[in-house]
């Protein structure tokens, strides 16, 4: 019997997962848990986008001594929960760079013969507020000075292009062309191939558990299988980044914790494939949305937003989610039945919850510890891992490779937080604020 979303009846709904979230990638199957090797150039700790896409860059680079250690399964925590949309404008120059660092990533991993699920829908960025109004016309005045396909419409245009939406409350939005979506496990999935096939290793299982050093700087990497001696060592832990950088004997300032991110997957209600429609960005609403085999993913953050693992991160989490919160997920399901009436009819899939990690400015980390010579950070990418990870690790590649970038980078640098910024309690009040403004 077709359920749909009666209003009256939102607090009720518990819906049965009826799937599984994770579409596991045939590839990572073949690769399990050995020991460590003696010695690598560049150790990278972490498995996920961040890291696959730093082990990537470097071995283009023509760094191919990189080891990727893993403590879980690769592609296994917030990578696999991804909404996995996909922009090219950010809200300073370098945020803009990164994200079309990224872009050109993808198109150059398409060429090579692998299908990332790669899909330019377009974006709707809406304006239910006049404020935001001229906000969205500041960005379209800097997507044009980047050379990006923007334009801003009326209301009246916005319904052509998404016939589904309530329009009448808005003034207009900014329509830009070659934002779109990726599939996150099978692009990522990609980039880990490449890097293997460039000369990089994966050892998952692999649990570091400190830094050496000497004189200074980096000089070997301990893990539960025994330690690499290295010249360089990069953490991108992700959830587990700030735990990784205090496990030494030198305690490395990484300001990161999760916040919970849940979005919602219905049964297919709209009658064309999912390419045919944009991405919908409505912040005054707080909400994103996006076709999804041709049902509704729609997604955001609780408002006040809510810390994941108020206590210790697991380091067993991976391929796996947060339980569901249908109370804090009610106002954004409100919101978005008022804005796509026609969602009422719809069955929910699924709700999916899950961390993603947060700084307390709302911007990475990426770059060279304060702390220690050739420790560096690609970590805090604040839900946006998969429209940018490619794009970081091409920064951090250029960092350790050429001890330089193309752009100015102080934004992301490590060197910006002091030890009063890497108190836990003081990063999980902040990040409260810093999810807020996603």
């Amino acid at each position: 019997m077709h359920r749909g979303f009666p209003v009256t009846k939102l607090r009720l709904l518990q819906p049965i997962l009826q799937d599984s979230v994770f579409c596991h990638h045939a590839a990572l199957s073949t690769l399990s848990s050995s020991g460590v090797p003696s010695q690598a150039r560049v150790v990278v700790c972490g498995g996920g986008a961040v890291g696959v896409s730093v082990a990537y860059q470097l071995t283009e680079a023509g760094w191919n001594d990189v080891v990727i250690l893993e403590q879980n399964i690769a592609l296994g925590g917030s990578t696999v929960l991804s909404a996995g949309l996909m922009r090219r404008l950010a809200p300073s120059f370098l945020a803009t760079q990164v994200l079309e660092y990224t872009n050109q990533g993808f198109d150059a991993i398409i060429k090579k013969g692998y299908d990332i699920g790669l899909h330019r829908s377009g974006s709707l960025s809406l304006a239910r507020v006049s404020d935001r109004f001229i906000d969205l016309q500041r960005q379209h005045s800097a997507a044009k000075a980047a050379g990006f396909e923007s334009e801003m419409m009326t209301p009246e245009e916005v319904g052509k292009k998404f016939p589904y939406l309530h329009t009448a409350d808005l003034y207009g939005a900014l329509w830009c062309a070659k934002d779109g979506f990726i599939n996150p496990e099978l692009t990522y999935a990609a980039v880990l191939d490449l890097a293997m096939l460039n000369g990089a290793k994966l050892i998952q299982g692999c649990l570091v558990t400190g830094v050496n050093v000497e004189k200074g700087a980096v000089k070997s990497v301990d893990t539960n299988l025994g330690s690499i001696a290295c010249e360089y060592f990069v953490n991108c832990a992700g959830l587990w980044s700030r735990d990784v950088a205090k496990s030494g004997f030198r305690k490395i300032r990484v300001p990161v914790h999760p916040c919970e991110h849940q979005y919602l997957v219905t049964y297919p209600v709209f009658p064309n494939e999912d390419k045919d429609y944009p991405i919908i960005f409505d912040m005054d609403e707080r909400m994103y949305m996006r076709a999804h085999n041709r049902g509704i993913l729609c997604g955001g953050f609780a408002v006040p937003p809510k810390v994941a693992f108020p206590g210790r991160i697991p380091p067993d989490f991976s391929k796996k989610m947060l339980p569901e919160d249908w109370d804090s997920f009610q106002p954004i399901l409100e919101r978005l039945i008022q804005r796509v009436p026609s969602v009422h009819l719809a069955e929910p899939l699924k709700l999916v919850n899950g961390p993603e990690a947060f700084t307390p400015d709302g911007r990475s980390v990426m770059g060279e510890s304060a702390e220690v010579k050739n420790y560096y950070i690609a970590a805090g990418m604040n839900a946006k891992g998969t429209a940018a990870a490619l794009g970081l690790g091409r920064l951090l590649a250029d960092k350790v490779t050429k001890g330089s970038t193309e752009f100015e980078t102080w934004e992301l640098d490590p060197r910006r937080f002091l030890d009063m910024h890497n108190n836990r309690d003081f990063v999980k009040a902040r990040i409260k604020e810093t999810s807020s403004e996603y």
